[in-house]
């Protein structure tokens, strides 16, 4: 009977005191996997490049094609930019993804995507 008394009387210290209890579950181990709908891996690597702007896609982020001046067409994608087909514009690319699938526009999979500061020349 003691030990319930000091309990209870540790209970009503406690909640005078305004202390909190937390009681936590342990953790669950971290997955090797990535969740579904996950982004695939980001090639890190710069490349800069130049080129006249043959399509765009405004989906709250801009996904614009570019013919390069070396004649490529590259796809980039970067923030909200007024870009339209025929501006002639730089993209600076910071990394791109392979066989990147964009839920923004309904499934579209690109080759190869540039994540890129684009801005008009």
């Amino acid at each position: 009977m003691r030990h319930r008394t000091a309990v209870s009387a540790a209970i009503v210290i406690a909640a005078f005191l305004g202390a909190v209890v937390v009681v936590a579950a342990p953790s669950q181990p971290p997955t090797a996997r990535a969740p579904p709908g996950a982004m695939p891996p980001i090639t890190r690597a710069r490349a800069d490049f130049t080129g006249r702007v043959t399509e765009v896609h405004d989906v709250g982020y801009v996904y614009a094609r570019l013919a390069t001046d070396n004649g490529d067409d590259a796809w980039v994608v970067s923030l909200p930019r007024a870009i339209a087909v025929g501006d002639v514009v730089r993209a600076r690319s910071f990394g791109h993804a392979d066989a990147f699938t964009s839920a923004r526009l309904g499934g579209r999979t690109f080759d190869r995507l540039h994540f890129a500061v684009v801005t008009r020349l």
